[in-house]
C-alpha cells in the first residue's frame, strides 16, 4: 500500500468521525456541546494537515500517476471544505424548542434577575426624569418671579416718573402764577400811584383857583 493510499484511509475515517460529531452539535448544550465542538475543531485541523500531506504526495508522484492522484486530491479537498462549512452552520444551528427558549430567555433565575434589573433601571430613569422636571419647574418659577419683580419695578418707576412730572408741573405753574401776580401787583400799584398824584394835582389846582378868587 502506498503512502497516498494510507492517507486516503485516514481521510475516510476522519470524514465519518467529523460528520457524526457535526450532526450531534445542534442537539447538544452546555459543556457537552462545547466539548464536541472542541473535538471537531481539532479533527478538522488534523484533516487539513492530512490534505496537505496528500498534496505533497501528488507533487512527488510519477508523472504517469500524478494526474489521477490530483483528481482524487481535489475531491478530498472539496469534501474537507464542505465539512468546514457544515461545522460552522452546526455551531449556530437552532437546538430543540426547549433549549432554544432557554438560550433566548435564559434560566428562570436569570430571567427574574434580568426583569428585576430592568425594573430597577426603569425606576432610576423615572426618578432622574422627575428630578429633571422639578428642576425645570423651579427654573420656570424663578423666571416668572423675576419677570414679575421686573414688572413691579417698571410700574414703580413709571409711577415715580409721573409723580415727579406732576410735581414739576405744579412748581412751574406756581412760579408762573407768582410772576404774574408780582407783575400785576406792580402794575396796579403804579396806576394807583398815578391816580393819587393826579388827584393831588387837581386838588392843588382847586386850591389855587379858590385863592385867586
Amino acid at each position: 500500500m502506498s503512502l497516498f493510499e494510507n492517507y486516503e484511509q485516514q481521510f475516510s475515517a476522519s470524514v465519518a468521525d467529523i460528520s457524526y460529531k457535526i450532526n450531534r452539535i445542534p442537539n447538544l448544550n452546555g459543556d457537552e456541546k462545547k466539548a464536541v465542538i472542541h473535538d471537531c475543531e481539532h479533527s478538522l485541523e488534523d484533516m487539513k494537515e492530512l490534505i496537505e500531506q496528500m498534496d505533497l504526495e501528488v507533487r512527488d508522484a510519477p508523472s504517469t500517476a500524478r494526474s489521477e492522484l490530483a483528481k482524487k486530491w481535489n475531491n478530498y479537498n472539496t469534501e474537507y471544505k464542505d465539512l468546514e462549512t457544515n461545522f460552522r452552520k452546526a455551531r449556530v444551528a437552532l437546538m430543540d424548542s426547549v433549549t432554544a427558549r432557554t438560550r433566548l430567555l435564559g434560566s428562570e433565575e436569570d430571567y427574574n434577575y434580568t426583569s428585576e434589573d430592568q425594573r430597577t433601571r426603569l425606576l432610576e430613569n423615572s426618578d432622574r426624569i422627575n428630578k429633571s422636571n422639578n428642576r425645570l419647574d423651579d427654573g420656570l418659577r424663578i423666571a416668572l418671579e423675576t419677570e414679575q419683580v421686573g414688572a413691579d419695578i417698571m410700574t414703580n418707576l413709571d409711577s415715580d416718573r409721573e409723580k415727579i412730572k406732576r410735581s414739576r408741573d405744579r412748581s412751574d405753574a406756581a412760579q408762573d402764577y407768582g410772576c404774574n401776580y408780582h407783575l400785576s401787583y406792580n402794575r396796579n400799584h403804579y396806576f394807583n400811584h398815578l391816580l393819587r398824584c393826579d388827584k393831588k394835582i387837581n386838588y392843588s389846582d382847586m386850591i389855587i383857583v379858590d385863592t385867586a378868587n
